[in-house]
């Protein structure tokens, strides 16, 4: 039994490397479905509020602030409720392109934009609808190992901590 024991340690480790390794591959990928989710949503808003600017340019000189002030000072309440919406198509417009400005920069940059301070619903959204593949490129290996090494030794110290604890002797290995 002892023998089959001292056979089976290294098998956690690998396995946990192999996770590490396979999980840290998806982060590039990830960031880059986050990036194509949220310029989706920046065509779609920009086309939406194309109109609306059509009719500022048509009715206020191109002024969309003079659009808007005067929807909401219209009598009527469907005028004032789109004031509303022109706001906050404007609004959604300028956090994409924030967003796709962040995202552009270093993958590193854009991980922690995402992390930090992207948009929750889009990150919910990518999430939801994220499509998993194995990308072999130089960023995805990197961040793979990356992931792999940090949690071998997450683990390595666990068992480390674990071991001291209760008093549990340390691997042995054959020198």
């Amino acid at each position: 039994f002892q023998t089959i024991m001292t056979r089976l340690q290294p098998y956690p480790s690998m396995i946990i490397f192999t996770a590490g390794l396979a999980l840290g591959v998806q982060i590039p990928t990830f960031v880059a479905q986050y990036g194509k989710r949220v310029d989706a949503h920046l065509i779609e808003a920009s086309n939406m509020f194309a109109g609306y600017q059509a009719l500022a340019d048509v009715q206020q000189g191109g002024d969309v602030n003079a659009l808007i002030l005067k929807h909401e000072t219209s009598e009527d309440l469907t005028f004032r409720a789109e004031a509303l919406l022109i706001r906050n198509l404007r609004s959604n417009i300028q956090q994409y392109r924030t967003e796709i400005i962040a995202l552009n920069q270093s993958l590193w940059k854009g991980i922690s934009h995402i992390v930090l301070s992207g948009s929750p619903s889009l990150r919910q959204e990518t999430i939801e609808n994220y499509s998993v593949n194995l990308p072999l490129n130089f960023n995805a290996l990197t961040y793979g190992f990356i992931v792999a090494i940090l949690l071998c030794v997450i683990w390595e110290f666990l068992l480390m901590i674990l071991g001291t604890s209760f008093g549990i002797a340390g691997r042995r290995r054959r020198v």
